[in-house]
């Protein structure tokens, strides 16, 4: 069992995930929200998040319990992620590694994962804009510590984003320890 599972298992028992895949939804929007059904409609659907009512069209959501939506999702993610979309992807493949651990896109979510967080540290690490420096208070993501790639690591030694997660983590560790700094 890994630690991941194991995690999973934990706070199933504890009563923090119920139903994991009864009523969420997430949209696919530039934001990630897991929202509530209240009702379903021909072409809308009624939905509830933070207390909040609203109609939206079902084409923007992702429903959890299709079988389509854990590739769906990756697809979505990825398109953000190869169309420079960093902040897009960040939250896409949060959700997916959130939502899809027992996928066989899991190791490659977290390596795409992990370089998407790296771009935005790279492009973040100056901001001019209050947007970019709330962005970068936020995530603290001036430096990413490869939280991804050691999970890649740790859990998924034998797979083939094993090697790359390493010289990626090698790269953040050579570039964070420099002599000057």
């Amino acid at each position: 069992m890994t630690r991941r599972q194991d995690e999973r298992e934990r706070s199933e028992a504890q009563g923090d995930v119920k139903d994991r895949f009864g009523y969420q939804y997430i949209t696919v929007s530039p934001c990630l929200h897991v929202l509530e059904i209240i009702e379903l409609h021909e072409d809308t659907v009624k939905i509830k998040y933070d207390n909040a009512v609203g109609v939206i069209l079902k084409g923007v959501l992702i429903d959890f319990k299709e079988n389509i939506a854990e590739d769906e999702l990756f697809v979505f993610a990825r398109d953000y992620f190869d169309d420079g979309k960093y902040w897009n992807a960040v939250s896409l493949f949060d959700a997916f590694i959130r939502f899809f651990d027992e996928s066989e896109y899991y190791a490659e979510a977290l390596y795409y994962h992990g370089l998407s967080y790296e771009a935005l540290a790279r492009h973040l690490n100056s901001p001019d804009s209050i947007p970019g420096v709330l962005f970068n208070e936020h995530y603290n993501i001036c430096y990413y510590s490869g939280k991804s790639y050691m999970t890649i690591l740790e859990d998924y030694a034998e797979s083939m984003y094993a090697s790359k997660a390493a010289y990626c983590l090698f790269n953040i560790f050579r570039t964070s320890n420099q002599p000057w700094r």
